[in-house]
């Protein structure tokens, strides 16, 4: 009890160090077909407290009409924490599948209520299959406001038009000292460690989220970044493809000369990314756009930015049929 009032008293200083990425993404492209994978990941910004310039009200409502008439058909949310954003986000699930609990909750000392899987909910217009939530281990060191979080990725199996595919929805420890990335890193291999024990049929899989990492180009474009280990790992150890090689001017994820809430003094980086793994079924999966969509900020629909839409061949539709 006296822990659980301590981390509360400390989450009101910490927990203000919010979000990741602006959301940045216009809504104005051309209609998606059904049959294609539509995949938004978004930062919510759902903190539980409030913080200087949050406008959580007005922001909450933005996100849940901006979501309601968009053209994806699966949406990764990070940082759902408020329960008042979940219930703000509830009428989304007369559109869209969820396994993602908006009743579950844990209780902070006597300060707040958060959710049980770490700030991720996960949403499809295709049926799911089975979903688990898989909590990141709690490592000395940690940042009080990480303790709180909880951490964790959401495994969900969705059945899609050509076939099961696996959604990694995450979100990695946040900071870019040595330390951090040496966290995030165990995260990942914590992460590796589940999959290969627990998740062993082969299927065409996504990583998506808020990874927190430097992406290699915005390393080449600022050296005063350094390349990010656990980019490297995921790319050489695990096997995932990164949708978006290079960086323009408009791809950054966390950007305050577009974002408001982005810090003043912050640099522009690419924290947020949709990765692909195929396998299987899913050896020709075409990547129709190589993008990926953008983190939280109050209006989905008034600036640039964008998704990534997977397409499947022929030849994959026929395998699927065949399972």
């Amino acid at each position: 009890m006296l822990r659980n009032v301590l981390l509360s008293i400390s989450c009101l200083l910490c927990f203000v160090k919010v979000g990741s990425a602006d959301l940045n993404y216009a809504l104005k492209i051309s209609k998606a077909s059904y049959e294609e994978l539509n995949i938004l990941t978004l930062n919510t910004w759902g903190l539980p407290i409030w913080y200087p310039k949050s406008n959580k009200g007005d922001r909450y409502h933005d996100i849940y009409k901006a979501l309601q008439s968009s053209d994806f058909n699966v949406i990764c949310l990070q940082e759902v924490f408020d329960k008042k954003l979940r219930e703000e986000l509830q009428p989304l699930t007369n559109e869209f599948k969820t396994l993602s609990t908006f009743d579950c909750k844990r209780n902070i000392g006597f300060l707040f209520s958060m959710d049980c899987q770490g700030g991720l909910m996960t949403l499809s217009k295709f049926p799911i299959i089975r979903e688990n939530f898989h909590q990141f281990p709690l490592l000395d060191g940690m940042k009080v406001e990480e303790l709180i979080g909880e951490k964790g990725f959401l495994i969900t199996e969705i059945q899609s038009p050509h076939g099961t595919v696996r959604v990694i929805n995450t979100h990695l420890y946040s900071g870019q000292t040595p330390k951090d990335e040496q966290i995030r890193l165990a995260q990942i291999k914590h992460m590796e460690l589940i999959l290969t024990q627990f998740y062993q049929e082969q299927l065409p899989t996504f990583l998506v989220g808020d990874l927190n990492i430097v992406h290699p180009d915005v390393a080449v474009q600022d050296t005063s970044f350094t390349p990010s280990k656990v980019y490297e790992y995921l790319s050489s150890n695990l096997g995932f493809e990164d949708t978006m090689y290079e960086i323009s001017a408009s791809d950054y994820t966390y950007n305050n000369q577009v974002n408001p809430y982005a810090y003043e003094k912050a640099k522009r980086q690419k924290l947020d990314y949709i990765m692909t793994m195929q396998s299987g079924m899913a050896t020709n999966v075409i990547k129709k756009r190589a993008c990926v969509a953008y983190d939280g900020i109050n209006s989905l629909s008034d600036h640039s930015g964008f998704n990534a839409q997977f397409q499947f061949t022929s030849t994959d539709k026929q395998l699927a049929a065949q399972k």
